[in-house]
């Protein structure tokens, strides 16, 4: 029997996972190809032959996912595996009516397939859309527990030792050795790498409805045994209100906590009543589909005048703005390449304005030289009400 002809969609993330553990050394199989989108700059290298295996010797080209039509026929591919996240339903079977038309299957693989065991006690944190604040949520846990640079800057900060890489079977095997509690938080709205004792959602009624129209967000939904309601304290009670009864529509068993995402700033001093240009997470601007963050919610806490950061785009940072549309005045931190990150350099250096407000979960002051004064923004997690993440902890 023929190995079945695999093309596995991707955005540099789930798709290299998926491939590890269910792909790589089944013969069953024949992984043709990868496309890749969300991320600039992936497609037209190859998934190295090191993280490959024995099966690719060449390694697997990466196509971008516009050739999808092309590359099914070109390729005789039998099944498109579809893996990233942070998709919309509708656009999910989009891309299915695509495979479909073209003559292959369209396969979304789960949990049971995908999810490795740990020797250890695992607690995921997870969300229904990026920028929910799971980065935030995480650092709680840990700092409860020991009383994707990025994310990983404040947990080396709290000296909380962080793993990540490709090929996360050996790097949970590594883990294993070294820890009691192993926290996962993943990728956008990743569904969790690893099998989960505790399974943790964070949902935001900035986005409500979304919890129940993004994949995999609203899988996460179903699975949670605890959802956290964040950003309570800048959200509309009609959308809070919202958020909660679609969680207890669809997963009534769900323990609900409330939290606020508490906004502050090292040096305020230098923003305040100043004219200044917002830089937000990548992510959660871009295919997140927020219009703002929390350098924004900084910006109007001091009465700050935020400038158009379109005015002074360029290169690659430029065509962000035309490829989402949705994005106004405040510019999303993309550093994908060493060129990208030039010129996201350069769009800040060009600003017309008193300082910058940095609101991405990495200091940029360490990527980037900036000629105006800094300031940067942190948000933590405070929960409110009766039950909260510790008492969760204890159970």
């Amino acid at each position: 029997m023929k190995p079945k002809r695999i093309l596995i969609m991707g955005a540099a993330g789930r798709d290299f996972y998926n491939f590890n553990v269910v792909y790589r050394n089944n013969r069953n199989y024949k992984v043709v190809c990868f496309t890749a989108t969300q991320i600039p700059g992936i497609s037209g290298r190859v998934y190295p032959k090191e993280l490959a295996g024995r099966l690719y010797p060449k390694g697997i080209p990466i196509y971008p996912e516009e050739k999808l039509s092309q590359l099914i026929k070109k390729f005789k591919i039998n099944q498109v595996v579809f893996s990233y996240s942070d998709v919309s339903h509708e656009e999910v079977m989009h891309k299915a009516s695509i495979a479909l038309s073209n003559g292959a299957d369209f396969v979304l693989l789960g949990p049971r397939s995908t999810m490795l065991e740990s020797s250890k006690p695992v607690i995921s944190v997870t969300a229904v859309r990026t920028g929910s604040g799971k980065s935030q949520t995480t650092r709680k846990i840990s700092q409860i527990l020991i009383k994707k640079r990025e994310e990983y800057e404040p947990h080396i900060k709290n000296r909380i030792v962080v793993y990540a890489g490709v090929d996360y079977e050996k790097i949970l095997k590594q883990a294993e050795k070294e820890a009691d509690v192993i926290i996962w938080d993943g990728g956008n709205n990743d569904f969790s790498f690893i099998k989960s004792d505790l399974y943790i959602v964070v949902v935001d009624p900035h986005r409500a409805g979304h919890e129940l129209r993004y994949h995999p967000g609203e899988t996460n939904l179903r699975m949670a045994d605890v959802v956290i309601v964040n950003k309570i304290d800048s959200a509309q009670k009609s959308d809070i209100y919202e958020v909660i009864q679609n969680t207890k529509s669809v997963n009534p068993k769900a323990k609900i906590i409330l939290a606020k995402s508490l906004v502050t700033v090292d040096r305020p001093e230098l923003i305040k009543r100043k004219s200044v240009l917002v830089v937000e997470d990548g992510p959660t601007l871009t295919h997140g589909g927020m219009p703002y963050g929390a350098g924004t919610v900084a910006a109007k806490k001091y009465n700050c005048k935020i400038i158009d950061a379109r005015k002074y785009a360029v290169g690659s940072i430029k065509n962000v703005y035309k490829t989402y549309l949705h994005l106004k005045k405040e510019l999303p931190a993309m550093g994908y390449s060493k060129k990208q990150i030039q010129e996201l350099e350069k769009t800040i250096n060009s600003a017309k304005c008193d300082a910058v407000i940095d609101a991405t979960p990495v200091n940029l002051l360490r990527l980037i030289k900036i000629n105006k004064p800094v300031a940067q923004v942190n948000y933590e997690l405070q929960e409110v009400g009766k039950l909260d993440i510790e008492k969760i902890l204890r159970f």
